[in-house]
């Protein structure tokens, strides 16, 4: 039996949070996930909630959005509880663990403020200047705002910080103030982000070198105190060289290194790319920039990832032919850093990155790969999902997707509409019946289209046909 066997869920809780305390002897974020999972199994909302942030935060549990994500939703279905519904919110806005969804997020975080929530306004407020980013519209501008002022009159860190970025770059055509992003940062000085924006930003170059000594301090003594991996990534970058001190890479690194020891895979990515091009004054090293990038994607950073894809990708360009294996290498860093939440573009790196490894069994991921670059409009993706959809008797077979794909091509004139290649595959899929009714005369029609545009596999099909007394058949 175990010695938490007989003791109440409150007990648990109270225990698991003792082990949660990393300042204490106590401290066991194992042991503290087991006994929520226990209370969870006991039907404790308040257990299932903190194992939620378990696997949302990576605290004794592998980070895993997707199990943060259910547990979330379960509390919230059954309580209603605010934190969840701010939780499932931020999820459904930045696509944690779930596709994302600006209604669905909105609709759980003004669930959350009107329970009393304040941190849910500065997410409202983001999704509202986000969207005013792609309709222009100052009605959206205005909400964001309003929902920022809101979170910022109650205190909320997060809404302050936000509201000073939006004034220190002028943000959806707001009027740049540097002045008031300044003094919105200064009430909020112990909020690692606002504290690093500080000293990245040379205190928006408004404090004096005293003041920014004493910024300076406050972040050592913050990361020392609270192990934030955040704020030792500011450290690292306020000592590349861009900023009042000057470039020393030993202690850029030291405190990249710490970053990265508490948990903050982005310093692998930004501490990567200084060995990989030996940026600010960084020895160029690539082996050491690869052993950095693995850190920081093992700890969650699709840049790292997609990074590792960019670096295995040039290592094996450097041999003719390349290297496959090598370039499967970079394939599969790349699928990782987009399934990471990377985007469309480490997609479609995936899926080149797939065709060069020259492995049939990469082609379906490939596929995927290319599907996600063409639905966000990323006209190389087009022609190679269509070849790979128009290969008979193989997983990738979808005659009506390569149809689409080239469908977009054309009508987008990519570089391959232009080149003929596009027409020549649309006189492949009419001269074989491949989703379109087989027509020698409407294959040759499209061959004579690719071919006029200097399309050598087209010249080459239509030799393969002759004109009859009533139209064009294949010899």
């Amino acid at each position: 039996m175990s010695e938490f066997d007989s003791i109440s869920v409150e007990q648990l809780i109270k225990t698991a949070e003792n082990c949660l305390e990393k300042n204490s002897e106590a401290y066991d974020p194992v042991k503290a996930a087991d006994l929520l999972q226990k209370g969870a199994n006991l039907g404790s909302m308040a257990s299932l909630e903190k194992l939620g942030d378990c696997y949302f935060y990576g605290t004794g549990r592998d980070e895993d959005n997707r199990a943060a994500f259910e547990a979330y939703t379960k509390v919230f279905e059954a309580t209603g509880n605010s934190y969840s519904a701010y939780q499932l919110g931020r999820m459904h806005t930045f696509g944690w663990g779930v596709e994302s969804n600006p209604d669905k997020a909105r609709d759980y975080l003004e669930k959350s403020w009107a329970d009393g929530y304040a941190a849910a306004a500065g997410i409202l407020g983001v999704i509202c200047l986000d969207r005013a980013k792609l309709t222009h519209d100052e009605k959206d501008v205005e909400e964001g705002l309003k929902w920022l002022q809101r979170g910022s009159n109650q205190g909320d860190p997060y809404s302050i910080f936000r509201m000073a970025l939006v004034f220190s770059i002028g943000d959806c055509g707001i009027r740049e103030d540097k002045k008031r992003a300044y003094d919105l940062l200064m009430k909020v000085p112990d909020y690692p982000r606002a504290l690093g924006y500080l000293l990245i930003s040379n205190g928006l170059d408004i404090c004096s070198n005293d003041q920014y000594s004493e910024l300076l301090n406050r972040a050592l003594d913050l990361a020392e105190s609270t192990n934030k991996g955040m704020l030792f990534r500011s450290l690292g970058r306020v000592y590349e060289g861009n900023t009042r001190l000057p470039a020393d890479p030993k202690k850029s690194e030291e405190y990249f290194m710490r970053a990265l020891d508490a948990g903050d895979g982005y310093s692998g990515y930004i501490l990567g790319n200084n060995y990989a091009y030996g940026w600010n004054g960084y020895q160029r090293d690539v082996d050491k920039a690869e052993t950095i990038y693995l850190k920081g994607a093992n700890l969650g950073s699709e840049e790292a990832m997609s990074s590792l894809g960019d670096l295995y990708k040039k290592r094996a360009e450097v041999v003719w032919p390349r290297d496959p294996e090598i370039m499967r290498l970079s394939f599969e860093w790349y699928e990782k850093a987009y399934k990471a939440g990377g985007g469309a573009s480490d997609a479609l790196h995936a899926g080149q990155a797939a065709l060069e490894a020259q492995d049939p069994s990469l082609e379906e991921r490939a596929a995927e790969c290319f599907k996600v670059a063409m639905e966000d409009d990323i006209p190389w993706a087009y022609v190679p999902l269509a070849k790979l959809s128009i290969k008979e008797g193989t997983p990738t077979y979808c005659p009506k997707l390569a149809r689409q794909a080239l469908e977009k091509a054309r009508a987008e004139e990519t570089d391959d509409y232009m080149t003929g290649e596009v027409d020549y595959l649309i006189g492949f899929m009419f001269e074989r019946g491949l989703g379109l009714p087989a027509s020698a005369n409407q294959a040759v029609e499209s061959y004579i289209k690719a071919s006029d545009k200097g399309c050598e596999e087209a010249k080459e099909a239509l030799k393969g046909f002759r004109k009859g007394l009533f139209g064009w058949k294949r010899i």
